[in-house]
């Protein structure tokens, strides 16, 4: 068992003294920066609902219902977010907050990208160890 797991350090050691192990990290963590910036900036539903939000949704849907007649185009967008809001205000629940958690949500695709990367960086290192001959 102590075999087993040196050759598990032996592994992670040649894993992480790589450039290209690094160069993914950083770019999984500009992917990730840029969306959050993104979304700070460019998204308007990260407002709070205070007491009254009720009236906040209802007004919101009203925008969203002149906003899908003026689009013909890309007006059926709205449709999710006018039900969403409509179920919020029949059941009489108070929409949360933008969080981390729903960042997270949003961007769960982004596990797609790290299977991606993991699959780059383990076939590397099979195909050097069989071009030099490792142990």
């Amino acid at each position: 068992m102590r075999n087993f797991f040196s050759l598990i350090n032996n592994e992670q050691i040649k894993l992480y003294s790589r450039f290209s192990t690094w160069s993914m990290y950083i770019i999984l963590a500009g992917i990730i920066l840029a969306s959050g910036l993104i979304t700070f900036f460019f998204s308007d539903g990260l407002e709070e609902y205070g007491d009254n939000w009720r009236e906040e949704l209802q007004a919101k849907n009203e925008e969203y219902l002149e906003m899908q007649a003026e689009d013909e185009v890309f007006g059926d967008l709205y449709a999710y977010d006018i039900a969403k809001n409509e179920y919020y205000l029949e059941n009489d629940i108070k929409p949360l907050s933008y969080d981390a958690w729903q960042f997270a949500l949003e961007n769960a695709g982004l596990t797609m990208l790290v299977s991606l990367f993991t699959i780059i960086v383990a076939a590397s290192i099979v195909s050097s160890e069989f071009k030099w001959g490792d142990d």
